[in-house]
């Protein structure tokens, strides 16, 4: 669709819907001093019933686009509704590739990050406190690739010992969300994609690492 056929925005920071596709909710245009490529790469096209990602909800349908008033100011939210428990959430339409709300991945993506799953291990730090923050950190990014890397790491060395709660956890929430989001792209049941990870994490791992130590 050309930008002629495109309805203008009633304001700055408000996202607008084509005229050929009512339900469609097109994301505001980004800042004029970035990059075309970027905002290429941002300018996400939602409609209603899509399936779409959310960095720490995961999976969740978009239910509709509602404007409302805060503080004077009329601003349009993207409501969702998550898809493991039904928690609905409401996020402004001019924040959503802020907050990282995104298209599910292609299966090109899926398959980059099986490649992640299957590299080799970094070098393993035996001081349980640096692991924690390091695997935290990278969940905290919300990133596929940062996911697939702390899957790997964690399913390589749990059979060494058995592993501390913290970590587990940590094992769980990423490798969860990856599996949630495989299946969804794949076609697969949950438990088979989480078989795949699994599987393809163990695929690239050569040597034992040492024992853990506190």
């Amino acid at each position: 669709m050309t930008p002629s056929a495109r309805a203008a925005p009633a304001s700055p920071g408000i996202g607008y819907a084509p005229r050929a596709a009512p339900s469609a909710i097109r994301l505001p245009q980004l800042q004029r001093c970035r990059r075309t490529s970027y905002e290429s790469r941002f300018l996400l096209l939602f409609s209603v019933g899509q399936t779409i990602a959310h960095p720490f909800h995961g999976l969740a349908t978009v239910r509709s686009l509602r404007t409302r008033t805060v503080r004077g100011e009329a601003r349009d939210y993207l409501d969702l509704e998550v898809a493991h428990d039904g928690l609905r959430i409401s996020i402004p339409l001019d924040s959503a590739d802020e907050v990282g709300v995104r298209a599910l991945y292609t299966k090109a993506t899926i398959d980059e990050l099986f490649e992640v799953l299957r590299g080799p291990s970094e070098k393993y730090d035996k001081t349980w406190a640096h692991r924690i923050k390091q695997y935290r950190q990278r969940l905290v990014t919300g990133e596929g690739s940062a996911k697939a890397a702390l899957v790997r790491e964690i399913v390589r060395t749990k059979g060494v010992s058995p592993l501390p709660g913290a970590e587990r956890e940590l094992l769980d929430e990423a490798r969860n969300a990856l599996g949630e989001e495989f299946a969804a792209v794949l076609g697969v049941t949950f438990e088979d994609a989480l078989g795949m990870i699994n599987e393809a994490a163990l695929a690239g791992a050569e040597t034992v690492p040492p024992a853990r130590t506190a």
